[in-house]
């Protein structure tokens, strides 16, 4: 785990159950439950003034599923890639990508773009409600799951009460683990928390399921009452960039709609596949002709891949494989296409048989005769 500034006599809580973030459970195939910024938030602030009792209950209960099951970085992971979004990851983006604001905006400044080096998502209030303000990633309507987490971002306390600052990751079966820094009363200027040379990291194991991650500000007092920022432009999160690693299960689809060579044996021209491959989450990056299981014909979409968006390449390809036939060694052979999502996922797909039978090349016949046969030339003047 990366160290932490802050600032107060508040410190990370660890992996504890959150309650800012209320996800129903949901057995959709794909996911449709509610992100924070769409929940009723009058039912979480209702339950702000027992928070700290509520949490000191919940960390026993969840412990196992918190501190084991999200933190253990030991799991296999693959069929997984990273997208980054914000100048401080690894990219470079200057989008947001899937992150969003969320909570109260009455009276908020919203900056909800990076367009250039150095900018950050951020928002500002005058004062800290004690509703959950802040920004959400979240993969909901895919079946991506959220397997890493790399964070560089600051948070500002407040100057009169007790703010705390949240990271929380959300399963989708409605399980948390929040990672949390409490202010304390903060009377001089100056960051929360602070993880902007080296990011706040948090991987979770595929079996988690985590389809949300957070970060957050509230004002830890009855709900009648808000935090003044210490900040003097009121300035809450700002995020510098975020990488989110993310894990597909899912393979392409892929149909092959035509495919053409000669109909004679001796294969001497072009062999093409056309074919429709999709990809609903990670998006299609490749695909290939293969000969007996070789790829003989590759179309490489990276070009087209943004990694900054739950997608990162296109979600439908439409396109055509061929190779020379004359290559295609004597005999008979299997042709197929395989398609693969940004996530390192194949679909195979066999496109039918392909033979060849090349006879030896001999002495070419002459209609008239050998003319050697008779060794003997007469020639008449």
């Amino acid at each position: 785990m990366s160290s932490h500034q802050h600032r107060g006599s508040g410190s990370p809580a660890g992996a504890s159950a959150g309650v800012l973030f209320p996800q129903p459970p949901s057995d959709e195939p794909r996911r449709t439950h509610s992100g924070p910024g769409e929940s009723d938030t009058s039912g979480v602030a209702d339950r702000l003034p027992q928070r700290r009792g509520w949490r000191a209950l919940a960390l026993a209960a969840f412990a196992a599923w918190g501190a084991v099951g999200l933190l253990d970085a030991g799991d296999a992971m693959a069929g997984t890639y990273t997208i980054g979004d914000c100048p401080a990851a690894f990219n470079g983006a200057t989008v947001a990508g899937p992150w969003q604001f969320f909570g109260p905006s009455a009276g908020a400044r919203i900056e909800a773009r990076c367009p250039s080096s150095g900018d950050a998502l951020w928002f500002g209030v005058p004062e800290i409600p004690s509703t959950a303000i802040g920004f959400q990633a979240s993969t909901n309507e895919t079946h991506l799951a959220i397997v890493h987490l790399a964070l560089w971002w600051r948070a500002f306390g407040s100057s009169e009460r007790d703010a705390n600052a949240e990271l929380a990751a959300t399963s989708a079966a409605g399980g948390y683990t929040t990672r949390q820094w409490s202010g304390g009363l903060v009377q001089d200027e100056g960051p929360l928390v602070e993880q902007m040379a080296t990011p706040e990291e948090l991987s979770i194991p595929p079996s988690a399921d985590v389809t949300q991650i957070a970060v957050a500000e509230d004002c830890d007092a009855q709900p009648l009452y808000t935090c003044p920022m210490g900040d003097p432009s009121g300035v809450g999160i700002q995020i510098f960039g975020a990488e989110l690693t993310l894990s597909d299960p899912v393979s392409p689809a892929l149909a092959i709609t035509s495919v053409q060579h000669e109909a004679a044996a001796a294969v001497t021209g072009a062999v093409q596949a056309n074919f429709v491959a999709k990809d609903e989450d990670s998006g299609i990056r490749q695909a290939e002709l293969l000969l007996d299981g070789t790829p003989v014909a590759t179309h490489d979409y990276s070009s087209s891949c943004s990694y900054t968006q739950l997608q990162a390449c296109p979600r439908t390809i439409t396109d055509e494989l061929e190779f020379a036939g004359a290559s295609v060694p004597e005999g008979a052979h299997q042709l197929a296409v395989r398609v693969t999502d940004a996530a390192g996922n194949a679909t195979v797909m066999p496109a039918g048989p392909l033979s060849t039978s090349r006879s030896s090349i001999g002495a070419p016949r002459i209609p008239n005769g050998n003319p050697c046969s008779n060794p003997t030339i007469t020639v008449t003047i």
